[in-house]
């Protein structure tokens, strides 16, 4: 079964390796470096099936050494890249003669594309490897090569920066770009041998499979196995995509409950919403009659046709019980002397009484919803901890209830400061503004407490995120020097620019045993000191970046 393998790494100085040795070892031939003076022979080993070298039209004729160690001479620097290689898997259905004719087509197309020259070699499969391990090496250069040799960076060997001004796609589409054009170039040839094999340089997922993709275990795990024994790499490898398939159904149940419970959250908000602006709409009518009511009480009956609100009589002094006359019909009213209580109980009382009792109702209503979401979350977070919480829904009960809490102590002091006023132009003037003030401070309030838990909530995030950081930063470092990667080592530019008290507590973290590393972790984290010092590795490892 032809499958799809087509990858690029750079021949990097930095990594200790050589375009020249790099060139002879996948040839087979003896070439010598002049650069350093050392004779490559690989002459001797096996399984190079043909080794073959394309440079673009108008280059000079250049033999495999002399574009090689060209391609070394033209870099100066310590860590050039001098050389890229691909490598392809050859489609085993095919024949020898096929296969070479596929790879070299490619070739062409990367000379054509990039103006390089490629250096071609296609290898047998091992002797005690996969028979249908037919694969191709391809190192090209990464310079152009013209009348006069090598030139200036091929395209792909650019900065994406440099790209975004030439006007090309970022460095990682255009290598997406030749693996989709090997892929084409091997199903067109598959399709000349009158094959039914394809191959598809898309992940998975983008092809539409749902299963787990297969992992390259590497040469030493694959030697292990050519031992007629397990690799643990195997192992552990099948055992974490088991893990991950049995995970991914029990997501997949998981997200269609959620949606269903967050359907029905949605489909409750829209009632409850309704019902509120049916009940805001109500309070609005109310506070019209009120102010209505009032403003007729103020003018009192100056148009005959308009019906005159009868008004209550206003209490005499017990000496005087005898009955005020009443005034002449079309002259205005004295409401000046009139009785607050008896203005406030004949005509705001019973709407507000009114009001009371509505918001009473919906208060009620409100705190039961509240219990009823409270119990539901808590049934669910028990029943499925770890999930993510519904969103917001406790919260907005609460600011609900807490701002009808508030508006329902407005209105009881209002009550309160009206029946004890003397002045009823003051109490008129005072109950259309409260009645404009209620519903307005509500919204604010509950606004300001939204604003300040986010803002809460945010700070807590950052903080978190910040010693995440820092455990990450120093857990990195100190991985980098127990491996004695590249720039750990002793004598490594990076490693020397480090704090020296950073260093020892490295090593001092290194030499714990590996129970005992995430609890140093989490103090280190805290420890203000070594919080600052990986500030200064930061601020270090910029300026090298910056000095490059």
């Amino acid at each position: 079964m032809a499958i799809f393998h087509c990858q690029t790494k750079p021949i990097s100085r930095s990594g200790g390796r050589s375009a020249v040795a790099a060139s002879a070892y996948r040839a087979g031939v003896e070439l010598t470096d002049e650069r350093t003076g050392i004779v490559h022979d690989f002459t001797r080993r096996s399984g190079v099936e043909s080794a073959d070298l394309l440079l673009p039209e108008g280059a000079p004729d250049l033999d495999r050494g002399s574009l090689w160690n060209q391609a070394e001479a033209a870099e100066g620097r310590k860590d050039a890249r001098t050389a890229r290689e691909w490598v392809t898997a050859l489609p085993s259905e095919l024949g020898p003669d096929e296969r070479r004719a596929l790879a070299l087509e490619f070739a062409g197309a990367l000379v054509e594309r990039y103006g390089v020259a490629v250096d071609v070699a296609i290898h047998a499969p091992g002797r005690r490897g996969d028979d249908r391990n037919h694969h191709a090496h391809l190192l090209t250069t990464t310079r152009q090569v013209g009348p006069e040799g090598l030139s200036e960076k091929a395209e792909i060997e650019l900065s994406d920066k440099a790209r975004v001004v030439r006007g090309l796609m970022p460095a990682r589409k255009e290598i997406e770009a030749v693996r989709a054009l090997w892929a084409g170039l091997a199903n067109e040839h598959l399709e000349r041998a009158s094959r039914s094999e394809r191959i598809d340089h898309r992940s998975l997922k983008a092809q539409g499979i749902e299963r787990e993709p297969t992992k390259h275990l590497g040469p030493a795990a694959t030697a292990i196995e050519r031992a007629n024994k397990q690799s643990r790499l195997r192992a552990d490898h099948q055992e974490a995509a088991a893990f991950k398939q049995a995970s991914a159904a029990e997501l997949a149940t998981e997200a269609k409950t959620v949606s269903a419970e967050l359907a029905a959250l949605l489909e409750h908000r829209t009632a409850l919403e309704r019902q509120q602006v049916e009940q805001a709409a109500r309070q609005a009518r109310h506070r019209a009659e009120v102010a209505a009511i009032i403003e007729r009480q103020a003018r009192g009956p100056e148009a005959p046709t308009a019906p005159a609100i009868e008004q209550p009589k206003a209490r005499a002094p017990i000496r005087d019980q005898a009955k005020t006359p009443e005034p002449p019909t079309g002259r205005p009213r004295n409401v000046g002397k009139q009785d607050p209580e008896a203005v406030y109980a004949a005509l705001l009382k019973p709407i507000r009484e009114r009001e009371q009792r509505a918001a009473a109702a919906t208060l009620a209503g409100l705190g039961q919803e509240r219990q009823q979401w409270s119990q539901a979350r808590q049934a669910h977070q028990a029943d499925k901890p770890g999930m993510v919480r519904l969103p917001g829904s406790l919260a907005k009960w609460e600011r609900a209830g807490d701002a009808l809490d508030a508006a329902g102590r407005d209105l009881a002091r209002w009550e309160g400061a009206a029946a004890r006023s003397a002045d009823p132009k003051a109490l008129e003037a005072g109950a259309v503004a409260e009645l404009r003030r209620v519903a307005p401070g509500v919204v604010e309030a509950a606004d300001q407490a939204r604003k300040e838990r986010q803002a809460r909530e945010q700070e807590a995030r950052r903080a978190e995120y910040e010693k995440a950081k820092i455990g990450k930063d120093f857990n990195s470092m100190a991985v980098g020097r127990e491996g004695r990667m590249f720039g750990y080592t002793d004598r490594a530019e990076k490693w020397q620019a480090l704090p020296a008290e950073l260093k020892e507590k490295i090593e001092n973290y290194n030499r714990l045993p590996k129970e005992q590393r995430p609890k140093e972790l989490e103090r280190i984290t805290k420890d203000q000191a070594t919080v600052e010092l990986l500030g200064q590795a930061r601020e270090i490892s910029r300026s090298q970046g910056r000095g490059r």
